[in-house]
């Protein structure tokens, strides 16, 4: 993979919330860029996931033209319920 050409970052603010419009409107503009009329693979981590789960449901016909995988690891999509006694 090469940086900037095969393989690109999405930096988000962390402290917003997953689903804040102006950053999935970027996301939106990002995959539209980066794919050049090719589907792409999506690889999130923690809450990347779901910041693209939100982007899934609030733009399922962009995921589809532009996603052809999406892989997460490390996302708390069922939420963190033990860090409430941390």
């Amino acid at each position: 993979y090469i940086p900037g050409e095969t393989l690109f970052g999405f930096p988000y603010d962390w402290r917003q919330t997953n689903s804040l419009d102006a950053t999935l409107e970027r996301l939106a503009e990002t995959l539209k860029r980066i794919s050049k009329g090719r589907k792409i693979d999506v690889v999130s981590h923690s809450m990347g996931g779901l910041v693209m789960r939100s982007f899934l449901a609030k733009y399922p016909d962009l995921f589809k033209q532009y996603i052809r995988s999406w892989m997460t690891l490390g996302t708390p999509a069922g939420g963190a319920p033990k860090s409430l006694f941390a």
